[in-house]
């Protein structure tokens, strides 16, 4: 399944922010003892979703592609959810493309 979103992002770093969230990135394991599952960093990343295949992030044409099992929890209305949580925190725009 593809699913495609319209998302305001400025820079590589914003299209490597939501590929890593939609990716399911769990880095809080190599983080250290400091940043246990328990601290606000890790419980943001550790919620996410499973499922996802393949991210395509567009800088120039304010797009993400995802295509993910058709089986899986990645629905478009969880990664909607996650994204804008992303972009409520980075003061972005994010929204489900139309067909």
């Amino acid at each position: 399944m593809q699913t495609t979103f319209n998302v305001e992002m400025s820079c590589k770093g914003c299209a490597a922010a939501c590929t890593r969230i939609l990716n399911k990135v769990r880095i809080c394991k190599r983080l250290g003892e400091e940043n246990t599952p328990s601290s606000r960093r890790c419980r943001a990343l550790l919620h996410q979703i499973d499922g996802v295949e393949n991210v395509d992030a567009s800088v120039d044409d304010q797009k993400i592609v995802v295509t993910s099992r058709d089986d899986s929890d990645a629905t478009p209305e969880s990664m909607l959810a996650a994204l804008e949580k992303w972009g409520e925190s980075a003061g972005k725009t994010v929204s489900l493309a139309e067909d």
